[in-house]
């Protein structure tokens, strides 16, 4: 009597640890879909030179201030001048934090290239509700590198 009713705990905490399996996955394939799809957003308003669209896309809770809205529209405006258009992205890095939170983070890193340098660019996305919302972008590249030591000035 005693094994057949440990044998059954058993099998329901495996179907219950099996439910929370799928619905994580789930949760994390549509935070992934709409992650990319505003990464797809970022580099057609990137190309576009709307700075202050790009801006709207950051989490206003992390990114806020004046001055951080004009550091990032200068600093957009000199990695389009020194790189030029998005040519072509590719994924080449996923990562979710936080796998059994309702709002996971989504780290994903592309390799670009731009009319002038091939770079990285790491997005990082709060998922709210299925949708994507910037908290951190970034990019790296040998012909920011260089333009930035030649302006004295650190990465």
């Amino acid at each position: 009597m005693r094994t057949t009713t440990a044998i059954r705990r058993a099998c329901r905490f495996i179907i219950f640890a099996s439910f929370l399996c799928v619905v994580a996955f789930i949760s994390g394939c549509t935070g992934k879909s709409a992650a990319r799809d505003a990464v797809a957003q970022y580099h057609s308003l990137f190309n576009a030179g709307k700075y202050q669209e790009i801006y709207e896309m950051y989490d206003k809770s992390v990114f806020v201030g004046p001055s951080t809205e004009e550091t990032l529209l200068l600093s957009l405006d000199f990695f389009r001048g020194t790189l030029g258009n998005v040519q072509s992205s590719e994924l080449t890095d996923f990562y979710q934090h936080e796998l059994f939170v309702d709002e996971p983070h989504l780290k994903l890193t592309y390799r670009t290239k731009f009319d002038n340098d091939i770079g990285t660019e790491t997005f990082v996305f709060h998922i709210v509700n299925g949708h994507a919302i910037l908290t951190y972008y970034g990019c790296t590249s040998p012909e920011l590198d260089k333009r930035l030591k030649e302006m004295n000035r650190p990465r």
